[in-house]
């Protein structure tokens, strides 16, 4: 069943981003014909898949599905817009996009090592 909600929302996403469909599927690591059926209704991106989309248009993915956004959802907002007045080099950018797909296990570690790595190194 078709979300028109879903399907407006993406396409005002991708006019406010100036992403083209193209774009919009290789960020996400989908095929066009992935992107043409979420913008034809055919297909709803869901899990992992939808919250990439919506990291990528920089909106909340219970917005873009069609919520009704409020409250918590403003302090998503607040979050990004603070993330985005602080520019990251490549491989920051790259080091969190490989945080966020790791194993649980595997961010755990890293936590454990980013906090013990504060400690002052020697000779300094």
């Amino acid at each position: 069943m078709k979300n028109n909600q879903f399907i407006e929302r993406l396409e005002e996403a991708m006019s406010t981003k100036r992403i083209k469909p193209a774009e919009l599927a290789r960020a996400m690591n989908v095929s066009k014909a992935t992107i043409s059926r979420y913008l034809s209704g055919i297909m709803q991106p869901a899990g992992q898949n939808l919250v990439k989309m919506a990291n990528i248009l920089d909106v909340s993915p219970a917005w873009l599905v069609g919520e009704n956004v409020a409250g918590a959802d403003e302090e998503y907002y607040d979050l990004i817009n603070d993330v985005k007045a602080v520019k990251l080099t490549k491989e920051e950018r790259d080091l969190i996009e490989q945080y966020r797909n790791a194993e649980p296990i595997l961010r755990k570690s890293a936590r454990i090592i980013l906090d013990t790595s504060e400690e002052e190194p020697e000779g300094e």
